[in-house]
């Protein structure tokens, strides 16, 4: 068979000439001869064979000339992609790489990070023993680059001495110098610096079987998709492990246990660069005694500590201010002492960012590779599936514009060959450019920032107070923005002043959640900052200054500059104007509390140089009244009865200089003090109640102490009347805290018909005998009157409580509120489960509990319970273990406010409530058990209720709750409510539900419900819709959803006389509920009320603690919208509706408790 044209000997080609062309070289001309005469061979013998074997082999032959290069390699030979660009630089890369990984796997499972990372020195002869190399002395010296000839040697020590001789001329002459820089060191190129990296956390940890393939086959993992994450290239520890095995040829080491495992999976593996597949040295289950769950890498590399000392430390330090809940130990240990370095970042809050979600692409950011890798991977029938699945905001009723109805007459928008239910398989080339040329072209809604984590204002501020420490601090955090079809948020904080901070711009760059360090100059943050803002106009002083600038940007897609994605161009105009606009707001903030910085330090200067000015004021003025005294009858000058009076004191010398210059002193003291407390008064919304002076008598004949407590002071004070002690209860006494720290101070006001001015009681011993009879009677009426109602005390000392819990709750809500109420309490402790999260908001109470004690862990626990100076604690923690807790502080004679919900079932409850008649009593009944319901605490609520009343008939409820419980709030990452049974329904309903029991004044009978799981972010079920029935008959419906794009909150009672309706609102900023009533003429009146049902309950808990805790014999009946059973009720019905839920909507009797 003829083989021309299927690989045998070609045909002869016309010579062509060799002219303009370079000689050959005989090295090549000899290989393509050989070449040639293997391809001739090879033909000869194919001849004999059949078509398709020689074809085959023609292609081994070919396959014999081609290369192809691994991920691996390509990597490998390219490692300045990845930041590994030199030793120092490696050094560093490795550092960052393992951190970020450990943060994200501790934050996959919603785990507090934990992250120890250190960094060991090793020298040359330790390495040496380590790969089981033999140390060897030089013997010629001149092959190295540090050998230094004698000529060399001769130049260097002449240069020295010139420069040691200038140095002393200028020294004689008085001149400054500079000094020398030292010589540069010798190349050294052999002489490798080695260092074993160590990085560990308490994350999720790797499953056994995928440990290899995790970190030893490079671009594979966990990371790829769209959505937010820190990493940039996806390489992880791999990229260390090939540094590694270019510079030190040692496998990598990895120790790994996941939650609730019984055993630790050790690895130690390199990885094979040219097939890029791990080589597994080891791989072994052992006992996992501890029960630990985390990761432990270690690896030796090449590295430069000495260049990248500082760059390693900035970034632990940014990564602390970016990470405020994660708690960091860096460590470098060398076996020169001077250079290890040990250094704590300590957690400064519990709250996390919730994990970023996955979501699916723009039309607007894909091309038509991705359109085409989406076509062969989606699991969709047709193309209008197809639309409306795999991308974002592309609805149904759109998807069907796109392509085309074929029941309209319009022409089809994309083509006549589209078709709603063509198969989606089927789409040609042609086709698919079709559809991403009209994605291009038409007009999309922007896509949601759900999807995005960002740290949240709080964790940002949080972490420049901690790690700066500053004077001011302001942050901002911007709403999401699109650019290019990616959805963005920009966060901004704006410090002054702090520690380790220098003068000028100081600016911390964060790119999802990670510090940029590199490549500062060409960002658009560093460009904003520099160019952008106009520092004076706020204020601030550029130059002089000490100015921190924080900008953190999150998105799916970070639009890096370079090849090693260090910083974000600018050229993008949406995120420059979003970070314009975010460090602006941060400098509107600064400006007005600079602004009333320089106000209150121009008052001071005032006041200064007014009593600069008084010695003077107060001698000339004296003279003129010495002198108008001495000529008053000469000049025959009348003057008022006042002047008068004031001139003959003035002869008299009863006014002299000395008097005069200090009631000056005190008038000026007084003016601007004054205008400094209104200003105070007027920007805080202080309202003063006028406060009469009284007037305290010496202690004459019988008396009784009672003694006060306050968080700064303890005092004792006494009571002096003809009857005795029981005038004390006749009048109230207020002691209120005035200024904070060093300007602490105490207010004591009295009603004003408690105690008479000693003045008139002067006048009446004068007028003896004069109204005698009226007097006693108005002494009787007086001792007779009952004390006025209110939640203070007079007689007892404050009530000493603690709070058990310092999660968010307690930071945002609880301590601002016992704040404000710091005069009815003392704060005594404040218990977390980690030391950190206690101090935490301990530190946010000392402004007014400074003696706050700090308690963490089982044994700070049991300090409390065994505390008999506590009277009351109150339980702020995940709703699996508040019943436990508040029994035991209960048993321990402990008046309780346990935190909502009452239980997590009635089941509980029912077992609760049994465990609490086995307690003791305290005196005559038994320790309080209240519940923290604020709602039945809002004025909104207590006010509506008396409204109901004029409606008439109840004929229909409505209560509508469209949440907000998405990323940005800080609740929804929270572990215990999603493993909440109920989850958020319950969790958050119980407050309706509680509202809605006000609000009608009777209890709900019976429900029927359907409940859902719309969003796979949040724990199911999300949605439910019920009926309700009243015990009279009355029927209503309940919609709850936990997270709306557009949040309300209303509850309306319709009746025959008209129409009570309370919804969320605000006014003028301020956030709380208008009650709006509708009269039987349709006349709507409207009244807004400011939230303060948390400050209410907690006055209440203190009262009726105040009041148990009295010894006279009578028993005190609690406030009854804090009882424990009518939190249980709230639960009930809740527990019925889902039950109802899960049962598709059956009729269920609410359990009676």
């Amino acid at each position: 068979m003829d083989s021309e044209g299927i690989g045998g000997a070609p045909e002869e080609e016309p010579k062509k000439s060799n002219r303009g062309k370079a000689k050959q070289n005989p090295k090549k001309a000899k290989e393509s001869v050989l070449k040639q005469s293997c391809f001739f061979s090879l033909n000869k013998c194919f001849s004999f064979c059949s078509i398709s074997l020689r074809f085959r082999c023609s292609k081994l032959v070919l396959a014999m000339f081609l290369v192809s290069e691994s991920p691996a390699e390509f990597f490998a030979e390219n490692k300045n992609i990845a930041g590994f660009d030199n030793p120092g630089k490696s050094l560093y890369t490795t550092v960052r790489e393992l951190v970020e990984n450990s943060l994200d796997s501790a934050e996959s499972v919603s785990e507090l990070p934990v992250i120890e990372i250190a960094i060991e020195e090793i020298n040359k002869s330790k390495f040496n023993t380590m790969i089981g190399l033999v140390d060897r002395e030089r013997v010629d010296e001149e092959l190295y680059d540090d050998f230094e000839s004698a000529k060399a040697r001769e130049k260097r020590l002449a240069k020295e001495a010139r420069v040691q001789e200038i140095q002393a001329k200028n020294i004689a002459l008085g001149k400054k110098f500079k000094e020398p820089s030292t010589a540069k060191g010798a190349k050294s190129r052999g002489e490798a610096a080695f260092f074993r990296v160590t990085c560990k956390d308490n994350g999720r940890g790797m499953p056994h079987d995928d440990i290899p393939n995790m970190f030893g086959r490079v671009l594979s993992g966990t990371k790829y998709g769209l959505k937010q994450t820190r990493g940039k290239f996806g390489l992880g520890a791999k990229m260390a492990l090939i540094w590694s095995k270019m510079s030190t040829g040692l496998p990598i080491e990895i120790t790994s246990s996941m939650k609730g495992q019984n055993y630790v999976s050790y690895c130690r593996l390199d990885i094979d660069i040219h097939k890029n597949i791990p080589h597994v040295h080891a791989h072994e289950k052992r006992e996992n005694k501890d029960r630990w769950h985390g990761a432990e890498i270690q690896v030796i590399i090449e590295g430069n500590w000495t260049t990248h000392r500082s760059k390693i430390l900035h970034y632990m330090r940014q990564m602390a201010v970016i990470t405020p809940y994660a708690q960091f130990l860096f460590k470098f240990i060398s076996d020169t002492a001077e250079k290890n370095v040990t250094v704590r970042f300590a957690r400064r809050t519990d709250v996390m960012p919730p994990v970023p979600l996955e979501t699916k692409h723009h039309p607007s950011a894909v091309d038509l590779l991705l359109i085409k890798r989406l076509v062969a991977e989606t699991s969709k029938q047709n193309l209008l599936q197809f639309l409306q699945h795999e991308f974002v905001n592309i609805r149904k009723s759109y998807a069907e514009r796109l392509i085309g109805e074929s029941s309209n007459l319009k022409p089809w928008e994309m083509g006549p060959d589209f078709s709603l239910k063509m198969p989606v398989k089927s789409l040609t080339s042609q086709q698919i450019v079709r559809i991403q040329q009209l994605f291009r072209q038409a007009k999309f809604d922007d896509p949601s920032g759900d999807c995005l984590s960002p740290a949240g204002e709080y964790n940002l501020r949080l972490g420049i107070i901690k790690e700066l420490q500053p004077d001011l601090v302001a942050t901002y955090a911007g709403s999401p923005q699109v650019f290019e079809g990616h959805p963005f948020i920009v966060e901004a904080g704006i410090s002054l002043g702090g520690k380790d901070v220098k003068q000028g711009l100081n600016i911390f760059r964060f790119a999802n959640r990670i510090p940029l360090l590199f490549e500062q100059g060409a960002d658009v943050i560093t460009r904003t900052a520099l160019k952008r803002i106009n520092w004076n106009s706020y204020k601030i002083n550029q130059m002089q200054d000490k100015i921190g600038v924080f900008v953190s940007i999150v998105s799916t897609k970070i639009p890096f500059k370079g090849t090693g994605k260090e910083y974000i161009g600018d050229d993008i105009t949406e995120i420059s104007s979003a970070v314009k606009s975010a460090i602006q707001q941060c400098c509107l903030q600064l400006k007005s509390k600079i602004v009333k910085r320089l106000q209150a330090r121009e008052r001071q200067e005032r006041k200064r140089n007014l009593n600069r000015y008084i010695p003077d004021a107060s001698r000339a003025v004296m003279e003129v009244l010495e002198q108008m005294a001495h000529n008053r009858e000469s000049k025959r000058q009348r003057y008022d009865k006042e002047d008068e009076e004031l001139l003959d004191k003035v002869a008299s010398e009863e006014i002299t200089e000395k008097i005069l210059k200090e009631c000056l002193t005190q008038h000026v003291e007084q003016v601007v003090d004054y205008e400094m407390a209104l200003e105070y008064a007027t920007q805080s919304g202080v309202s003063e109640e006028p406060r009469e002076a009284i007037y305290l008598n010496s202690l004459e004949g019988s008396h009784n102490y009672i003694d006060f407590h306050s968080p700064i002071f303890q005092t004792k004070l006494g009571a002096v009347h003809p009857h005795g002690a029981d005038f004390a209860l006749g009048c109230r006494l207020q002691l209120e805290r005035r200024g904070h720290q060093a300007n602490n101070g105490v207010r004591v006001s009295v009603d004003s018909h408690t105690v008479s001015d000693p003045r008139t009681l002067h006048k009446k011993e004068r007028k003896k005998g004069e109204n005698k009879e009226k007097e006693k009677e108005k002494e009787k009426d007086l001792r007779n009157s009952p004390p006025k109602r209110e939640y203070g005390f007079f007689g007892f000392g404050a009530s000493r409580i603690a709070v058990i819990g310092a999660g968010t709750f307690v930071r945002t809500q609880y301590i601002p509120r016992l704040r404000e109420i710091a005069d009815l309490m003392i704060l005594r402790a404040i218990w977390s489960r980690t030391e950190e999260s206690a101090k935490a908001a301990a530190e946010l109470a000392r402004d007014f509990a400074p003696s706050v004690e700090v308690k963490w862990g089982d044994l700070g626990l049991q300090d409390i319970i065994e505390d008999s100076s506590i009277d009351g604690v109150a339980v702020v923690l995940a709703g699996q273990v508040q019943v436990d807790i508040s029994l035991k502080m209960l048993q321990a004679k402990k008046h309780v406010l346990q935190e909502k919900p009452a239980a997590g079932s009635i089941a509980e409850a029912e077992t609760a409530v049994s465990c609490y008649q086995s307690v003791p009593n305290l005196v005559l009944s038994k320790p309080i058990w209240a519940v923290a319901e604020n709602y039945r605490f809002e004025p909104a609520f207590v006010e509506s209720r008396k409204l109901i009343d004029g409606i008439g008939d109840m004929m229909n409820i409505q209560v509508i709750v469209e949440g907000s419980m998405n990323s940005s709030n800080p609740y929804f990452s929270s572990s215990w409510r999603r493993n909440f049974s109920g989850g958020f329904i319950l969790d958050m309903g119980v407050h309706f539900i509680a509202g809605l029991r006000m609000l009608v004044g009777c209890e709900i009978t019976t429900v029927s419900a359907i409940s859902r799981h719309v969003d796979v972010t949040l724990p199911p079920p999300d949605n439910i819709c019920s009926l309700f029935q009243l015990e009279n008959g009355c029927a209503g419906v309940f919609v709850m959803a936990v997270s709306s794009k557009s949040p309300k909150i209303y509850w309306r009672v319709d009746g025959t006389k008209g129409a009570v309706q309370v919804e969320r609102s605000t006014d003028n900023g301020r956030h709380g509920y208008s009650v709006l009533f509708y009269s039987e003429d349709g006349e709507c009146r409207k009244t807004f009320y400011p939230f303060s049902g948390v400050n209410e309950e907690l006055k209440a808990f203190i009262h009726d603690i105040s009041q148990a805790n009295k010894k006279d014999g009578a028993v005190h009946e609690a406030e009854p919208r804090s009882s424990y059973v009518e939190g249980a009720r709230d639960v009930a019905v809740l527990e019925a509706m889902l039950e109802s839920g899960a049962k598709q909507g059956s009729s269920i009797q609410v359990k009676r408790f």
